[in-house]
């Protein structure tokens, strides 16, 4: 039986018509109609963006990363957040969600649906700038504070650097030594964190100054 395509009237007919879930998986498995789906109205009854998803009508739509560890031994954790989609979050070099993604940063293509507030710096006053001298004083405290922090958290574990210590992490994995591996994940989850504080830290300075 030879079949015939439909013709491109036809064709924006029946998309017109189609419900929104299979039309947007037909255009992501099909090329050759995306142009002319496109052009179409999608008729939606309920659109919501949520922080980890987008629902369109009775389907939720959600990008995850997925963690393949290869010929090395998968955390259950991990296995368990693979299964449910992957993480919302980027990964670290280590493996491990980066929780300074949920800072929300306005990029170059991002769409912004809500307007933001723009606030109007406060003018520049011998007080204010003094106000702002201390906090930056206060900040890089702050930031020396949180550097000693983590060279001893390293200290503590016989660690130089972080990345000694993310070799011994894996290698615990490897040798399944589940002590170990928990021991020293903790130690790289509390040293992960106070990068990202430092860096936070940075940033408010470099707000502050400008």
């Amino acid at each position: 039986m030879n079949s015939k395509p439909l013709s491109y009237d036809s064709l924006k007919t029946v998309l017109l018509h189609m419900d929104a879930h299979t039309r947007i998986n037909l255009s992501a498995r099909i090329p050759s109609i995306r142009k002319t789906e496109k052009a179409v109205p999608l008729k939606l009854k309920f659109l919501h963006f949520g922080f980890e998803e987008i629902c369109i009508d009775n389907t939720a739509y959600k990008v995850g990363v997925f963690r393949d560890y290869g010929a090395l031994k998968t955390p259950n954790y991990v296995e368990k957040c693979n299964e449910e989609g992957g993480s919302c979050y980027d990964i670290d070099e280590y493996g491990f969600e980066d929780s300074s993604t949920m800072e929300q940063k306005l990029l170059p293509e991002d769409i912004v649906i809500k307007p933001l507030e723009i606030k109007k710096p406060l003018p520049r006053t011998d007080d204010t700038i003094r106000q702002k001298e201390a906090e930056i004083i206060d900040l890089k405290n702050e930031i020396s504070e949180l550097d000693t922090q983590h060279k001893q958290y390293l200290s503590d574990h016989g660690f130089e650097t972080i990345e000694e210590l993310a070799k011994q992490l894996h290698s615990a994995q490897e040798q399944d030594d589940e002590n170990r591996y928990n021991t020293l994940k903790y130690a790289l989850s509390r040293m992960s964190s106070a990068n990202y504080m430092i860096m936070r830290k940075l940033d408010d300075i470099d707000k502050i100054q400008h």
